[in-house]
């Protein structure tokens, strides 16, 4: 079926030689200099969030989440156009 997976950079680093030749995205056509880690620096942000949130009420606890997640959007628009 021509499938083929590949694994983030740094779980690539922690494998044997010839998995990071065959999986590692540094070394596949078509990933450019992508480390797949994008997910990982979203989630780690957001920690920021958590004490204020803690103690809120399930309402306020998405209210605060979405206003972060729009503020890390704009942030990530406007570094773009420099």
């Amino acid at each position: 079926m021509g499938l083929h997976f590949s694994v983030n950079s740094f779980h690539g680093y922690a494998h044997s030689r010839l998995c990071q030749l065959d999986s590692h995205p540094l070394y596949l056509q078509g990933w450019g200099i992508e480390d797949l880690e994008g997910l990982e620096r979203v989630f780690s942000a957001s920690n920021a969030v958590a004490p204020l949130i803690r103690y809120a009420t399930p309402y306020h606890w998405h209210q605060a989440l979405d206003l972060h997640f729009k503020q890390w959007d704009d942030d990530k628009y406007h570094e773009l156009s420099k």
